[in-house]
């Protein structure tokens, strides 16, 4: 009988050990690839869903600030008070920085609004433009501050609910509690 050389026989034994390391290796860098990607795509879509919600966030305060601002001065016309000329002023400031970020959102905003957020923005405008008197109309102020003021509470429980839909949020199915 011939007999086989040991080499052979180690080299035989090295050929099933550099099988299974090169599947252990394998497996192992396909492992560690499909981590990284999920873990990566996980990554991207919660940083997107956070500016998501952050632009909803910043068109609701900017919202608010305009309400507040009418809500201010209605009640302060309800109950016969003067709004201190401090507070006037800062809710002025507030409600022109408000429209002004409103029509920021409403230009740069499709990218991260939804069309029904958008939609619901222009029909505020709508609403405020019609609690407005037309040229050549008499002003009745209560009027206009009743009507804007409902404009904008609507507006704000409206936004409160597509934001929390659109960013699949539970929803709360409460309206705004304004004065």
């Amino acid at each position: 009988m011939t007999e086989i050389p040991e080499v052979l026989i180690w080299i035989n034994g090295l050929d099933g050990f550099l099988a299974d390391l090169a599947t252990s290796v394998l497996s192992i860098c396909l492992g560690v690839w499909l981590s990284i990607r999920f873990a990566l795509r996980k990554f991207v879509t919660e940083k997107w869903w956070e500016r998501q919600a952050e632009a909803y966030e910043a068109v609701i305060r900017a919202t608010y600030h305009a309400f507040r601002n009418v809500d201010e001065v209605l009640h302060a016309e309800k109950t016969g008070k003067m709004i201190s000329k401090d507070l006037q002023t800062e809710l002025e400031e507030l409600a022109k920085n408000a429209h002004d970020e409103i029509a920021e959102a409403r230009t740069l905003g499709s990218l991260k609004l939804s069309e029904g957020f958008l939609v619901r923005m222009q029909r505020l405008d709508k609403e405020l433009k019609a609690a407005s008197p037309g040229p050549g109309e008499s002003m009745d102020w209560a009027k206009y501050l009743t009507d804007s003021h409902h404009a904008y509470s609507t507006c704000l429980a409206d936004l409160q609910e597509i934001a929390r839909s659109d960013l699949s949020l539970k929803s709360t199915n409460r309206r705004n509690q304004c004065r």
